[in-house]
């Protein structure tokens, strides 16, 4: 089932628009971050609730990579989240971590792009000892 689900989607990267391109990878963006809410905090959301999510999500970033101001339809969304473009000259780091309470030690991994998106850098690291989330993403940085 698995090399048959890679073969469905390489086919689908080789032949689809450039549209259908991206709508996929917010869509597996938004099944992972569904997936983080309920592992991390025990909130599950229906196929429909992760699906209906990923467009505007999609929408925002396409937007902010054009520089425009938000639409009126994103004005009525409730966002948790905004894309903006990278700055000129810039570099931007991703950070986050996990705790893992149960073995008493924490996770933390960096990810660094220059400001035209392109991969620079990035890490992991599994640390000794209990830290809060927010102590652990200081850390990281």
């Amino acid at each position: 089932m698995h090399s048959i689900f890679r073969e469905w989607l390489q086919e689908n990267f080789d032949t689809g628009s450039v549209e259908t391109i991206a709508e996929a990878g917010v869509l597996r963006w938004e099944i992972w971050r569904a997936r983080n809410n309920l592992v991390w905090n025990q909130n599950l959301s229906s196929v429909l609730v992760v699906v209906f999510c990923a467009k505007p999500h999609l929408n925002h970033w396409l937007y902010a990579q054009l520089s425009l101001a938000p639409s009126p339809s994103m004005l009525q969304e409730e966002v948790h989240e905004h894309w903006s473009q990278y700055a000129v000259n810039s570099i931007k780091i991703n950070v986050d971590t996990t705790i893992f309470d149960d073995i008493r030690k924490h996770g933390l991994g960096d990810v660094a792009r220059d400001c035209d998106g392109h991969f620079l850098e990035a890490f992991s690291v599994l640390k000794e000892g209990k830290e809060q989330t927010a102590v652990a993403e200081a850390i990281s940085v």
